[in-house]
C-alpha cells in the first residue's frame, strides 16, 4: 500500500475497519515517526509490526480493542516518546511490557481494564530528565491496590511529577479483599495498609489443579461406596448367621420335647398295665389248712 512514499513521516488512518496490524503493514515506510490509528477496531498487532519503522516516536492507537501488551510489542523503539492506549480493553501487562524504552516520556493507559502491572514493567523507561515532567495516564483502570501493586505506587510517591490524572478523572483503587485501602482512595497516596503475602491471595486453581481435585473426590466416593458395601456384606453374613442358629436352637427343642413326649406316654402305658393286672379277678376256691381239712385215714 506504502510501496511508492518511503519518505512518509506522518500516517493517520483512524476510524477505519482495521482489525489486525499485520507484520508487514508497515515495510515500506521506514521513514514513519508518527502512526495514529485511533477508533480502527484494532484488536490484533502481529510480532514486528512496529519494528519495521524504527524511528517512530508517537504511536496512537486509543479507543480500540486491544487486550494484552506483549513484552515484544514496543522493543526496540529507541525513539519512541509517546504511546496513547487510552479507551482499550487492556486487563494485561506482560513483563517488561513497557520496558527498554528510554525516549519514552508519555503514556496513556486510561480507561482500560487493568488491576496490576508486573514490577519491571517501566524497567529503562521513564527516567528522571531535569526540568521534564513525565506522563502515566492511569485513571479510570479497576486497580487493586495489593502488595504486587505496591511498587508502581511508591514510585508514584517517589516521583510527584508524574501525571497520572487528568480532568474530572482520578486513578483510585478498588475495593482490596482486606479492605484497606478503602474503595477509592488515591492510587499515590500513603494509606499504611499491612503488606499481605501473596500466599494470602486467593488464586484462581489450574485446570491441573482441579482436575487432581477432581480425583481426590472420586477416590473418597469410591472409598466409601467400598466401605459401605463392606458393612452391608458384613450385616447380611450375620443376620444369616443368627437366622442359622436360632433354627438349630427351635429344632433341637422340637426333639427334646417329642423325646420327653414319647417317654411320658411310655411311662403311663406301663404304669397302667401293671395296675390292670393286680385287680384281675380269679375265683380259685378258699384255701384250707391242714387242721381244717378232713381226715380220711383210719
Amino acid at each position: 500500500m506504502f510501496r511508492y512514499i518511503k519518505q512518509l513521516r506522518t500516517l493517520g488512518i483512524g476510524e477505519t475497519p482495521i482489525s489486525v496490524i499485520p507484520s508487514n503493514a508497515f515495510i515500506h515506510t521506514p521513514n514513519l515517526i508518527r502512526l495514529e490509528m485511533s477508533e480502527a477496531a484494532v484488536d490484533a498487532i502481529e510480532n514486528g509490526a512496529f519494528q519495521k519503522t524504527p524511528l517512530l516516536q508517537a504511536i496512537i492507537l486509543n479507543k480500540n480493542r486491544l487486550s494484552v501488551i506483549r513484552q515484544d510489542l514496543f522493543q526496540g523503539l529507541n525513539d519512541l516518546y509517546s504511546i496513547d492506549l487510552q479507551g482499550n480493553r487492556i486487563d494485561t501487562v506482560e513483563a517488561f511490557g513497557f520496558a527498554n524504552l528510554p525516549g519514552l516520556r508519555h503514556l496513556d493507559i486510561s480507561y482500560n481494564q487493568l488491576q496490576t502491572m508486573p514490577f519491571n514493567t517501566f524497567n529503562n523507561s521513564f527516567e528522571p530528565i531535569p526540568n521534564d515532567r513525565r506522563v502515566i495516564f492511569a485513571c479510570a483502570n479497576p486497580w487493586l491496590c495489593d502488595s504486587r501493586l505496591e511498587w508502581f505506587r511508591q514510585i508514584l510517591r517517589d516521583n510527584l511529577d508524574i501525571d497520572i490524572d487528568k480532568p474530572e478523572c482520578v486513578a483510585t483503587c478498588i475495593s482490596s479483599i482486606n479492605g484497606c485501602p478503602p474503595e477509592g482512595t488515591p492510587l499515590r497516596s500513603n494509606d499504611f495498609c499491612p503488606i499481605f503475602d501473596d500466599s494470602q491471595l486467593q488464586v484462581p486453581l489450574s485446570s491441573g489443579a482441579l482436575s487432581f481435585v477432581g480425583w481426590i473426590i472420586l477416590a473418597v466416593i469410591l472409598t466409601i461406596l467400598l466401605i459401605s458395601i463392606c458393612l452391608l456384606a458384613l450385616i447380611r453374613y450375620g443376620m444369616s448367621h443368627r437366622n442359622k442358629k436360632m433354627k438349630e436352637n427351635v429344632g433341637g427343642d422340637d426333639q427334646h420335647r417329642i423325646v420327653s413326649s414319647a417317654a411320658s406316654v411310655y411311662q403311663a402305658s406301663i404304669f397302667d398295665q401293671s395296675h390292670s393286672v393286680g385287680n384281675i379277678g380269679l375265683n380259685l376256691p378258699a384255701a384250707h389248712t391242714l387242721e381244717n381239712q378232713p381226715n380220711y385215714f383210719m
